[in-house]
Formats: structure tokens, C-alpha cells, sequence
């Protein structure tokens, strides 16, 4: 048992795989606590939502793997010779940052769970975001996020500046996140006029 736990906490990946059960275990309690009920419109409300996780999910892991990737890109370009592995691991470790936020938010909602939307509520425009507004889970997560994006930063010039020069680690986490708001910006552009600010 013991050997079990020592080889598991040398895998790389289990910061990624503990805020993918984080981000589960908010999305079941967060949409199942606010579209509780058998109605038609409770159960295309928790589809819905459910495929919006999984889709932040995928987008979340996107980004992260293109600033990896930038971060490599600049390493090497400023001659540092680190292996991919590493580069993936930094990436992956740094998710501890992300799954603390995660599951602080699940341990919100436990202590706070959001109140159930009724029908009638499903009809007002505004109902949805009056209710996430007064539960604390929600209203925290939103406060937060930029907070554990730092955390998430940090860790990263971190980890990468104990195997490199802590110049070429600020610089290479400088360029993967100059990389991001290039291609966030992108894909405002190409999205349309009415959402680039």
C-alpha cells in the first residue's frame, strides 16, 4: 500500500487528474444543487451545463499545453537545454495551484449548496444570475480565479528556474503568457466585432 502511494506521488500527472476531480465533483454539485427536478427544462439546463465543464475542461487543458509549449519554444530559443518531459511536468505541477482553487469551491458548496431553482424562476432572464450571485461558492470562484492564475504562473517560473537560469524562466513564462493573449485575442477577432472590447 505504502509502495502504491510513493509511485503515485511521483506521477507527474496527478495535479491534473485531482482538479479533473475537483472540477467533476463542483460541476455535479453546483448543477445538480441548482437544477434539481425531473422537469424537461431542469434536465436540458444540467446537459447544458454539464457540456460547458467539459468543454472549459478541454479549453483549460488547451491553453495550458500552448503555453508549455511557448514556454519550451523560448527556453530553446535562448539555448537551454530542457527535455519536453520536464516541460509537461512543470505544466502538470503547476496544476496544484488549479486544483486548490477547485476543490476550495467544492468545499464551498458543500458548506453553502446553492438553492434550487424553481420553474417559474427558469423563465425570468435574470433568475440564474441572481442565484449565482447569492451563493458564496460562486460568488468566491469568480473573486479567486485570478489568484490561483498567478498561483498557477508562479509555480510555474518556479519550477522551471530551479532546472534553468531564473531570467530565461521569467522570460519563458513571460512569453507563454504574451502567446495566450495572442491567441485569446485571435479568437476574439475572428468571433466577431460585437465581443472584442
Amino acid at each position: 500500500m505504502v509502495k502504491w502511494l510513493e509511485r503515485l506521488a511521483k506521477l507527474a500527472l496527478l495535479p491534473v487528474l485531482v482538479w479533473f476531480a475537483g472540477l467533476a465533483a463542483f460541476a455535479v454539485i453546483g448543477i445538480d444543487g441548482l437544477f434539481a427536478g425531473p422537469n424537461p427544462v431542469f434536465v436540458i439546463a444540467r446537459v447544458t451545463a454539464y457540456v460547458t465543464v467539459v468543454m472549459v475542461a478541454a479549453v483549460t487543458t488547451a491553453f495550458v499545453a500552448a503555453f508549455g509549449l511557448a514556454c519550451g519554444a523560448m527556453l530553446n530559443w535562448l539555448g537551454e537545454s530542457l527535455d519536453p518531459r520536464q516541460i509537461v511536468a512543470t505544466m502538470s505541477r503547476s496544476f496544484w495551484c488549479l486544483a486548490a482553487y477547485v476543490w476550495l469551491g467544492v468545499a464551498s458548496l458543500i458548506l453553502d449548496p446553492p438553492v434550487a431553482l424553481t420553474v417559474f424562476e427558469m423563465s425570468e432572464p435574470d433568475a440564474l444570475e441572481v442565484r449565482v450571485a447569492e451563493t458564496t461558492a460562486f460568488a468566491w470562484m469568480g473573486r479567486l480565479r485570478y489568484l490561483a492564475l498567478i498561483g498557477f504562473l508562479a509555480t510555474s517560473f518556479w519550477l522551471l528556474a530551479r532546472r534553468t537560469r531564473p531570467l530565461n524562466a521569467l522570460l519563458a513564462v513571460s512569453f507563454g503568457v504574451a502567446a495566450l493573449a495572442a491567441v485569446l485575442t485571435g479568437l476574439g477577432l475572428l468571433s466577431g466585432p460585437s465581443l472584442v472590447p
